[in-house]
């Protein structure tokens, strides 16, 4: 089965991602830039908050 720190990481990743991804595609959306494009500014923030999440997840699972 899983262990349950890689579970913990892998579900804070899905979480950090998913919350830059929204937080991208609210930027690009209310942007007045044109080159910004909605789904490249939410395809960055996905990246972004996955590495922020990676980060969080892996030392967080080595404080426990």
């Amino acid at each position: 089965m899983i262990d349950s720190a890689l579970m913990q990481i892998l579900v804070t990743m899905i979480i950090w991602g998913a919350v830059g991804s929204v937080l991208g595609g609210a930027i690009g959306y209310f942007s007045g830039d044109e080159r910004l494009r909605i789904g490249n500014s939410a395809g960055i923030g996905c990246l972004i908050g996955v590495a922020f999440g990676a980060t969080f997840g892996i030392f967080g699972s080595l404080v426990r």
